[in-house]
């Protein structure tokens, strides 16, 4: 017993730490930073996060990604809508206007915004560029943040100074990883690629020979391609305390070229263009050093000088004599990107590309192959006979079903899915663990796990998992590996071969409050072939949500064959299991501050086995700390308490080995008689 003691805390703390760091689907909440420790850079951080968007008639429109930079000097919100517009823009305070401004910047689109934050409402107004009619408008945008920490939009426009504000659109943001509906968009990582000419406009190419990864001496520097060639990105970086973003675009209100620059200690705004055809491209303005507030006249000029080489003189004006402020030689650290093509799914199918390099099946194996960075290139699924194409389950093209046209900027592999048109009947089985979780509206997401397994004779095809009707909590999932960390993107649809299973990560993010006694909460797991049928405490667990913080207790059992199995060697005769406790929640007001009264009982969840039932609590040498016996009530503060349950056969009555009925439960009930957790094992015992 004490290898087991010792296996289960070992068991127990691996557990905790998953159910901690596995994390929900959405994305890493993000830290706010405060650029050099200025006050209101921070008015916008309640607008940092994921956020699905919908109109105020509740139709759903798209998903806004927004993250810090630069120690908070640069918001950059992504938007992809879910028909797989995107745009993106620049939020920064912009010290020459002693203001906060917005660079905006889509495919059919460009806005330059100014404005403040007042009264828990940033409002930037401006003017619209738009590409269709070639026609200069105002906008005004105001965000804010609405209930339940929701974000509200309300977008409107003008086509001049004099007319009144016309509203085009008022909006909802609700945060990706508690939204109910929990809608998927298009994955387009790089904001939307296509033609290397923003609006096939030449003047738009000018700046293109820019793009890439360089290094300049020490330091590194990438400028990648958005937006279907209309903005190129900077992202430098020397050291820690030497990076910087910059938005480089043709700015239409002035005809000319823009570059924005953000850091902690500098903000650059200059504008210009080529200087002859083909050649160099010069651009002036200021730069304004943001610890001391002096302004200074600053000019940049970028020189291609080959293929894989690039100058850059950067010069400050002073006294009216110009300087040089720095000078970089470029020298492309790649000139090409991998893509690689992998598979999934129960069908049969290949894939190609334009420009070519791409060609391989399912049959054949993944296949890779390096594209000039920044390239725009499509990739095709083409089913085999009895297949069709269902779309990219993972990769840049994540959702979509199409083409798949990706602006090569990095190493990536898009997952191609192709499912079989004609699927037999089939049958899974699952199960989940831990047996019980407790949680609290507006408390952290409640993480359970699932396998799911499908019969040796048949295949499973198209399966998703969702949370039952009426469910108080909405459900999101993620595979996870041998290690349980959480791996591909939120939600997929998979498929399991023959025999095949799968683990997942669930995360449950409470909507409102269960009943006292809370409930049995079983995910609802459906293939195009199969269904999935409940089993209480194999395949459900117990859910327990309160309005405020709970208990929240872990469990975790073991037995002698380690096997998840209670086996008694004789007629009549005795086994035992051992199980390991940790409340990861907060106490139940019967005890001290951060303590929970527990009562641990053993049952056999009501299916009458011949078998008599007793448990104690151990200590550090496996021992009773009591004679065992029907319950055990203890307090539990921060450390684990250790359980033995041991199991007598009735002789002459035998138990067949049948794990989905046959199951001893050990449960922890807290003082107020809500089951906080539960775990259990199999029981088989000869006639």
């Amino acid at each position: 017993m004490d290898r087991q003691r010792a296996a289960l805390r070992h068991a127990l703390l691996s557990f905790l730490a998953i159910l901690a760091f596995a994390g929900p689907p959405s994305a890493m909440a993000q830290s706010a930073g405060t650029c050099g420790g200025l006050p209101f850079r921070q008015e916008l951080d309640f607008w940092v996060g994921s956020w699905n968007v919908y109109s105020d008639s509740g139709a759903f429109l798209g998903r806004q990604e927004v993250s810090e930079w630069e120690q908070g000097c640069f918001l950059e919100a992504v938007w992809t809508g879910v028909g797989g517009d995107t745009a993106q823009s620049m939020n920064t305070y912009d010290p020459n206007l002693s203001g906060w401004r917005q660079l905006y910047i889509s495919p059919t689109e460009i806005a330059d915004l100014r404005g403040s934050f007042s009264n828990g409402t940033m409002t930037l107004a401006g003017n619209l560029f738009v590409q269709d009619s070639q026609t200069i408008r105002q906008r005004r945008l105001r965000i804010s943040q609405g209930q339940n920490g929701s974000i509200d939009y309300v977008l409107e426009e003008r086509d001049t100074a004099t007319d009144p504000w016309t509203v085009v659109r008022q909006m909802n943001g609700i945060a990706a990883a508690s939204d109910p509906q929990a809608p998927a968009v298009p994955d387009v990582s790089d904001y939307q690629p296509g033609q290397a000419i923003c609006w096939n406009y030449p003047e738009r190419d000018d700046f293109a020979f820019s793009a890439g990864d360089w290094s300049v001496g020490n330091a590194s520097n990438r400028l990648s391609v958005h937006q279907s060639g209309c903005l190129i990105r900077e992202r430098w970086y020397a050291n820690a305390s030497d990076t910087g973003v910059s938005y480089n675009f043709f700015d239409p209100f002035v005809n000319e070229w823009r570059q924005v620059w953000v850091s902690p200690t500098l903000f650059i705004d200059i504008t210009g263009g080529a200087v002859s055809d083909g050649g160099p491209v010069q651009l002036l303005g200021t730069i304004h050093y943001t610890r001391t507030g002096s302004v200074q006249n600053y000019r940049g000029t970028w020189t291609a000088v080959s293929e894989t080489a690039m100058t850059q003189l950067l010069e400050q004006q002073t006294n009216g004599v110009w300087s040089n402020w720095f000078y970089g030689n470029y020298i492309r650290r790649n000139t090409t990107a991998t893509a690689s093509i992998g598979f999934s799914g129960l069908g049969a199918g290949s894939v190609s590309s334009s420009p070519s390099g791409i060609s391989c099946s399912n049959a054949g194996g993944a296949c890779s192959s390096g594209f000039r960075l920044d390239q725009p290139v499509t990739f095709a699924g083409t089913a085999g006979s009895g297949s069709t194409f269902a779309g990219w389950s993972d990769g840049p093209c994540f959702g979509q079903t199409g083409d798949c046209v990706w602006n090569v900027g990095e190493a990536r592999e898009l997952e191609a899915r192709f499912t079989l048109d004609s699927v037999p009947d089939g049958l899974i089985v699952a199960a989940v663990l831990p047996g019980a979780r407790s949680g609290y509206v507006g408390g952290p997401d409640v993480t359970v796990f699932t396998s799911v397994v499908s019969r040796y004779s048949t295949p499973a095809q198209s399966c998703t998992i969702t949370a039952p009707e009426g469910a108080p909590a909405t459900l999101g999932y993620r595979r996870v590996d041998a290690t349980n960390s959480p791996i591909g993107p939120a939600n997929p649809v998979f498929d399991l071969t023959a025999g095949g299973s799968a683990a997942f990560v669930l995360a449950l993010t409470p909507t409102e409050a269960t009943p006292a006694q809370g409930m049995n909460f079983a995910p609802v797991i459906t293939c195009e072939n199969a269904a999935l049928t409940p089993l209480p405490g194999v395949n459900t667990f117990a859910l327990s949500i309160d309005t405020v913080p709970v208990p929240d207790i872990l469990s975790i059992a073991v037995t002698p064959s380690a096997d998840g199995v209670i086996r008694i060697p004789s007629s009549g005769g005795a086994s035992f299991m051992s199980a390991a406790a940790l409340n990861i929640g907060v106490g139940d007001g019967s005890a001290a501050d951060g303590e929970a009264t527990i009562t641990v009982t053993a049952d056999d969840g009501g299916a009458g086995l011949p078998v008599s039932l007793f448990l104690c609590e151990t200590d550090a040498s496996s021992n009773c700390l009591a004679p065992p016996a029907s319950s055990v009530t203890t307090v539990f503060g921060t450390g684990a308490h250790f359980f033995a349950v041991f199991a007598r056969a009735q002789a002459g009555s035998g138990i067949a080995f049948d794990p989905a009925n046959a199951r001893v439960y050990l449960r922890f009930t807290d003082a107020n008689g809500v089951v906080r957790s539960v775990t259990s094992a199999a029981i088989t015992a000869p006639d």
